[in-house]
């Protein structure tokens, strides 16, 4: 079943005030994850969903922070401090992965042009970091 990732559906509350997320469990075989939310106003809520939901929930949790943070009139992007990169060739594609300080990988696959523009973007920013910092601000 396909998905339409550029629609973003509103979101319509019937409380004043969200839930909170209280807890995030995941199976000890790692097929699923569950997320137990709770409310003054709506008490406890659990949604369980499969692992392969993942990309989509992290996708939907960087649009709603860069909405909130425009939103608010901040323009300080949602940083994750990573503890080491590397880059892998798998075919005609590259690999990137990072691992974060608080020990979560994540894995990006790019194309040619992609691998190309990153690679450049953090040489620059290696060799000359003062013109890479005003240009990403």
């Amino acid at each position: 079943m396909g998905h339409a990732n550029n629609l973003v559906p509103q979101i319509q509350s019937t409380s004043s005030e969200p839930s909170r997320v209280v807890e995030i469990g995941v199976a000890p075989d790692g097929a699923s994850f569950s997320i137990l939310a709770g409310g003054a106003v709506t008490g406890p809520a659990e949604v369980l969903l499969p692992s392969e939901e993942i990309p989509r929930l992290i996708v939907a949790l960087l649009r709603a922070a860069a909405l909130s943070q425009r939103a608010s009139g901040h323009n300080n992007p949602l940083v994750f401090p990573v503890e080491t990169g590397a880059l892998a060739l798998w075919g005609r594609e590259f690999v990137f992965t990072v691992t974060l300080t608080e020990g979560a990988d994540m894995t990006f696959r790019l194309d040619h042009d992609s691998a190309a523009a990153l690679l450049q973007a953090l040489t620059m920013a290696f060799l000359c970091p003062s013109l890479t910092h005003s240009a990403a601000h």
